[in-house]
């Protein structure tokens, strides 16, 4: 009897949290977010979505908040933009997007992020960026081309296989 009753709370427990994961990928509508403009904001979505947002070590109020300038764990703005996004050592997974809608992107922290596949063309759109931080993350292949990135003051590439 206790058996049955504990595997029903299981399952009940799963579905639940089923619910709550497709309710977080498929709901979220940035067009109430006021603090940064739609594409910005359907840009933070998709960084969260494609690297596994709901299993990063900390993603605090990502997606349950129409406050990401203020909430949402390891975003900056400045005035109405994203200037920063640090999610060092947070377990992002997948396929990192574009983030070119961001054009006032100046800071990106990704070190520590091992399971995270990295196209460099992708980082090399975000012209604005001066500081990028990509250690730690096993990258492997020939050194990225960023000669693209006129503002970058600091690049920290260490404890990769370039």
């Amino acid at each position: 009897m206790i058996n049955r009753l504990s595997t029903k709370i299981g399952a009940m427990l799963l579905l639940f949290s089923i619910c709550l994961y497709a309710h977080a990928q498929n709901t979220f509508n940035c067009s109430k977010v006021k603090q940064i403009s739609l594409a910005e904001c359907e840009t933070l979505v998709t960084l969260y979505n494609s690297t596994d947002g709901q299993n990063w070590i900390n993603n605090s109020n990502w997606l349950s908040n129409n406050t990401p300038c203020t909430n949402w764990n390891g975003v900056v703005c400045n005035n109405e933009k994203v200037v920063s996004i640090q999610l060092k050592n947070n377990n992002l997974q997948g396929n990192f997007p574009d983030l070119s809608t961001l054009d006032n992107l100046r800071t990106l922290i990704l070190t520590g992020n091992s399971k995270l596949s990295i196209d460099f063309k992708l980082i090399s759109k975000l012209t604005s960026l001066n500081y990028l931080s990509m250690a730690e993350m096993g990258l492997t292949g020939n050194l990225p081309e960023f000669s693209s990135l006129i503002n970058l003051v600091f690049l920290a590439l260490n404890g990769n296989e370039f």
